[in-house]
C-alpha cells in the first residue's frame, strides 16, 4: 500500500542493546550486520554508551570502594594541556585503539563467515612495534602513529584477503572476539595509579565488557560507529571526573 511506513529492518533499539550478553556468549552468532540508517544507528550508540556508562563506571567505584583502590589515570603529562588531553581522549585514541582491537574483526558482506584481510596483521603488527620503540603518551605521538596506520592501510599495503576456502569456523571467530576484549581490558591496567593489584585487574573486567560492547557495535553498525562510541564513552567519563572533583 502506498504511503505507509516501512519498519527499519532488525531488531529494535532495546533489543539490540539487549542482545548484548549473548553476544558475549556467543559472538559469531549475533554479529551480522544490520545496515541502518545513520539515524537509527546513532540512536543506538547513544544506548550503549549509555550502557558502557552505568556498568563500567559503576564495577570500576564499587571495585575501589571496596579494596580502597585509586582510580585515577596517570594523566601527569596532560596536566598542562588539558584541551590537548581531551582531544586525545575522544578522538585520537578512540581510532587507535578501534584499528588495533576491532578492525580486525570483519564479517564479509553477503556471506555467514568472517575473514581477515592480511593488511590487518601487517598494520596491527607494526603499531605495536611503534608502541614499544616510542613514548606513545607523548604529545603528537599518537598523531604520529595514526598517520602511520592510515599510510600502510591506504598506501602501502595492497588490497590482499584470504581466499574464500580460508574464512574462519565460528569457534575461531568467537575466540578472536574474546582474545580482542581482554586483551583491551589488560592493556590499560598499567594506566591506573595505586590500589592492589587484584584490586587493578577486577577493575580491567570493566573494560573486558567495554571491549565486548565496541566489538557488537564494529560488528553491527560498522567501525565507524565504533570509533564514535568509544569516543562518547570517553567524554562522558571525562564529564562526570569534572563534575565530581567540582562537586
Amino acid at each position: 500500500m502506498s504511503g505507509a511506513a516501512v519498519a527499519p529492518a532488525g531488531p529494535s533499539l532495546l533489543r539490540f542493546v539487549a542482545r548484548l550478553p549473548a553476544f558475549i556468549a556467543r559472538p559469531s552468532a549475533h554479529a551480522a550486520p544490520l545496515g541502518w540508517p545513520i539515524g537509527r544507528a546513532l540512536a543506538a550508540v547513544a544506548l550503549v554508551v549509555a550502557l558502557k556508562v552505568v556498568v563500567q563506571v559503576g564495577w570500576m567505584q564499587t571495585v575501589a570502594h571496596a579494596f580502597g583502590a585509586d582510580v585515577t589515570r596517570d594523566t601527569s603529562a596532560d596536566d598542562t594541556r588539558p584541551l590537548w588531553h581531551l582531544i586525545d581522549l575522544v578522538v585520537f585514541v578512540p581510532l587507535i585503539e578501534e584499528i588495533v582491537f576491532r578492525m580486525p574483526l570483519r564479517w564479509r558482506t553477503g556471506h555467514s563467515s568472517w575473514r581477515l584481510r592480511l593488511e590487518d596483521g601487517v598494520v596491527i603488527a607494526l603499531l605495536f612495534g611503534l608502541a614499544s620503540g616510542l613514548e606513545v603518551q607523548a604529545r603528537g605521538g599518537r598523531v604520529f602513529m595514526l598517520a602511520v596506520i592510515l599510510m600502510t592501510k591506504r598506501v602501502v599495503m595492497p588490497p590482499l584477503t584470504w581466499p574464500d576456502w580460508m574464512v574462519l569456523p565460528p569457534w575461531v571467530r568467537d575466540v578472536a572476539v574474546h582474545v580482542s576484549s581482554f586483551a583491551f581490558g589488560a592493556m590499560h591496567v598499567p594506566a591506573w595509579l595505586g590500589g592492589p593489584p587484584e584490586a587493578l585487574w577486577l577493575m580491567a573486567l570493566a573494560l573486558v565488557f567495554g571491549g565486548y560492547a565496541l566489538a557488537y557495535v564494529r560488528l553491527r553498525l560498522g567501525l565507524y560507529y565504533a570509533v564514535l562510541t568509544h569516543g562518547l564513552y570517553n567524554l562522558a567519563v571525562v564529564g562526570l571526573a569534572t563534575w565530581a572533583n567540582n562537586a
